[in-house]
């Protein structure tokens, strides 16, 4: 699997694409919401891994301009990585478009078990809870 990951912080992208490589997958790292929105104009991406707090636009501004494209990239599944466990919060990112929301620090087995989450939910074409 292809997954292109967005987060401000070099070294949260080093460890979350450490990760996916250890699970078999290859990554695409950038800073910024913008440049991760030029990557999925030119890429092709299983899944998107976005932080949901970033100088520029935030998580939740890039789930909407995804959602808000006219092409199949628009149904990409989108997990949003946040130290904001709140409730409103994981309601915002899931309102706005996320198949999924996960605490950071993101422990390997919860990404693990979050990736298969999405896609068996992606691949029967459901909601995910």
């Amino acid at each position: 699997m292809r997954f292109l990951c967005i987060d401000d912080d070099p070294l949260n992208l080093q460890v979350l694409t450490d990760m996916l490589q250890v699970a078999g997958g290859s990554a695409d790292a950038f800073t910024s919401g913008a440049a991760g929105l030029d990557a999925l104009d030119a890429g092709t991406y299983d899944m998107v891994l976005v932080d949901l707090r970033m100088p520029d636009m935030d998580g939740v501004g890039f789930i909407e301009r995804v959602r808000g494209r006219l092409d199949d990239k628009r149904a990409i599944p989108i997990i949003v990585l946040t130290a904001e466990g709140r409730e409103s919060e994981v309601k915002r990112c899931r309102t706005a478009g996320a198949d999924s929301v996960l605490a950071k620090p993101v422990m390997m087995d919860a990404l693990f078990e979050g990736l298969g989450t999405v896609l068996a939910h992606k691949s029967l074409g459901g909601d995910i809870p």
